[in-house]
């Protein structure tokens, strides 16, 4: 083992301490699950003022691993220093390395991180009233003090880290089922983070009530940049608002007229206005609103428009609350004020990603800085002290190629059957999908060795042998996993169990299972 010069130790406690200074880090644990569980939406209180609510068989978890149970080639919840790479014109998480070769964090976000997922559309078209799988993290306080009453004018800094899984979630349209297996060419990743969102009021109008959504990837009003291989896999740094800000901020339509929106920067939005306000008051006096209850009376609920399920609004929000951190369509169309329409969900199908340390400042004595008590915090969302941790599974092939076995064992783990009509879900394999808290290990030789992944088998004789993909980030320009092994060998390997998710007439049990795990979760062992 080296052992690192003082000087090292020195530079990594200074870049360490200029995270934790700028603000009070405060902790965000859950404390409470607040519906029954098969209830949706489903709700869970957690500590500050925060709340998840998730909704169609969406996940939304504090958790100690993620998506790929690796959330950095290092160490877990660990962001590296942000530069730009080649020629990309999105900055991201490069690898700024010590003396002895070993890279340098720029944030220790702790043991864990908020994780969410949405493995699910319902619904056909766009007046089957069904709504998507959406996800949502949100509060009402900041350092212990209530964000209603505050003016956009007021905050001064907002901006978060996410992760996104590379894990691939929906095949391109004229690929063929028969091609669901090409790693580059077949498969459309997400194409949006979690995002952030305020809703407001006019401050002398209550009525007139404006959500803006702040989207990190692309320019697009609703699906996101498209190409955003390179950023998927690595932690990402999205400033929201203050110096060197990125992305843009949206309005989506209130379907009473006004049209959706999108604003160059958060600058453009303080200074614009709602074309029906006959005071044309400017986005900056607006006021963030107070908590209020259910849809149609308050504005919580995580339906999107009269007939999604829950009802709701384009300004409702599933917690209720002003602040959130959302991922999801909510709706399976998005219909535009001109009549026109788009196919919204699969900018989150499939999505798997995390967020950690959320740092938001307001001046809220307007005195010009934020240096006074309770205007400055970083948000480090972590599981209660005593989660040990998703639990490991011995699994063998027999088990996977008997659909009623595999059945029985998710529900012995606990698993809850699926309470939907498999009618309204092409995604006919739900229970596979869902094990966010159970991971499987199997063990076998490697028959196939594949640029992105290997296949062991156990020996059982059976077609059901499983593709082991290991998703580590190797090389900063490269988003290709890479390989270790070779053919003959004998290796054992655990991590999240799925099937591929391809629509179409080919029967399920021709789809081999996925294993989507990192390079330190597999060991070679001895042929057995």
């Amino acid at each position: 083992m080296r052992v690192k010069s003082p000087a090292v130790f020195v530079l990594v406690a200074l870049l360490l301490i200029a995270w934790s200074a700028e603000a009070e880090v405060i902790k965000v644990t859950p404390v409470q699950r607040l519906t029954p569980p098969g209830v949706e939406p489903a709700e869970w209180e957690c500590t500050h003022g925060w709340s998840i609510v998730t909704n169609k068989m969406g996940v939304g978890k504090m958790m100690v691993s993620g998506p790929a149970y690796c959330e950095a080639p290092y160490r877990p919840y660990v962001a590296y220093e942000l530069e730009n790479v080649g020629s990309t014109n999105y900055p991201r998480w490069v690898y700024v390395k010590d003396a002895f070769g070993n890279p340098i964090p720029k944030y220790d976000m702790g043991r864990g991180a908020f994780y969410a997922s949405c493995d699910r559309y319902y619904g056909q078209d766009g007046n089957t009233g069904k709504t998507p799988s959406t996800v949502w993290l949100g509060t009402d306080q900041h350092a212990g003090l209530p964000l209603a009453g505050i003016a956009l004018r007021q905050i001064k800094t907002a901006k978060y880290c996410t992760f996104v899984s590379r894990n691939p979630t929906l095949l391109k349209p004229g690929v063929a089922d028969s091609n669901w297996d090409s790693w580059k060419e077949a498969w459309y990743n997400p194409r949006q983070p979690i995002s952030l969102q305020f809703l407001v009021r006019h401050p002398t109008n209550p009525g007139l009530l404006v959500q803006f959504w702040y989207r990190p990837w692309g320019n697009d009003a609703f699906i996101g940049d498209q190409a955003c291989d390179g950023r998927l896999q690595i932690w990402e740094e999205h400033i929201c608002i203050g110096p060197d800000s990125r992305g843009r901020w949206l309005s989506p339509p209130d379907w009473e007229g006004q049209a959706s929106r999108a604003f160059n920067s958060w600058e453009e939005l303080l200074n614009s206005y709602r074309p029906d306000d006959p005071q044309k008051v400017p986005f900056k006096d607006y006021v963030l609103v107070e908590t209020t209850g259910d849809y149609p009376n308050g504005f919580k609920s995580p339906g999107y428009k009269g007939n999604t399920e829950p009802p709701g609004r384009p300004y409702c929000t599933g917690t209720g609350k002003c602040l959130n951190f959302e991922v999801g369509a909510r709706f399976y169309r998005f219909f535009l004020p001109d009549g026109s329409q788009r196919t919204w969900y699969p900018e989150s199908l499939g999505f798997r990603g995390q967020l950690d340390h959320f740092v938001l400042e307001i001046d809220r004595n307007e005195d010009g800085d934020v240096n006074d008590p309770g205007e400055s915090a970083v948000y480090d969302f972590e599981p209660p002290a005593d989660d040990t941790g998703p639990r490991i599974v011995y699994l063998n092939q027999r088990c996977l190629d008997d659909r009623n076995g595999l059945d029985t064992l998710l529900e012995k783990l606990g698993e809850p059957d699926d309470i939907h009509d498999p009618a309204q879900n092409p995604y006919l394999d739900t229970k596979e999908s869902r094990l966010y808290d159970v991971l499987f290990r199997i063990s076998g030789r490697v028959t196939e060795r594949f640029n992105p992944y290997f296949t062991l088998d156990d020996g059982a004789g059976l077609g059901a042998v499983t593709r082991v993909y290991t998703l580590d980030e190797p090389n900063p320009n490269t988003w290709i996993p890479y390989n270790f092994v070779n053919p003959g060998e004998y290796w054992t390997s655990w991590g999240l169990l799925e099937r591929f998710r391809p629509v179409g007439s080919q029967p399920w049990v021709l789809k081999p299972f996925i294993m989507w795990t990192a390079k330190t979760h597999n060991r070679q062992i001895p042929e057995y």
